[in-house]
């Protein structure tokens, strides 16, 4: 497991990029709810972390594509491959990645 952040770290509607293992993941926090992805665009191998939350969508800022933070699905293309998620686990006041 990975420590991703503290609870009250990430605000709502942000992401923070994580490292571990020469594997890049992304945090994010929908509301209150969070969820971990991949940080690569599936599209063109790009940053994800460049990109927003729009609801439960990471947008690509290279091209537009769109993915579901709960499931890795493409909601708008380019993206047509799913990009990988990681369950979340909650330990005190940490949030902690699951791969």
């Amino acid at each position: 497991m990975i420590k991703a952040a503290e609870i009250d770290e990430l605000k709502p509607g942000t992401i923070k990029r994580i490292t571990a293992e020469g594997e890049a993941m992304l945090l994010c926090n929908v509301g209150g709810e969070y969820f971990a992805v991949s940080d690569m665009c599936s599209h063109e191998d790009f940053s994800l972390s460049y990109g927003c939350l729009k609801g439960y969508d990471i947008e690509c800022s290279l091209h537009g594509a769109r993915f579901d933070v709960r499931t890795g699905k493409p909601t708008m293309e380019p993206g047509e491959e799913a990009i990988a998620t990681y369950p979340i686990v909650f330990q005190d006041q940490s949030i902690l990645i699951d791969r």
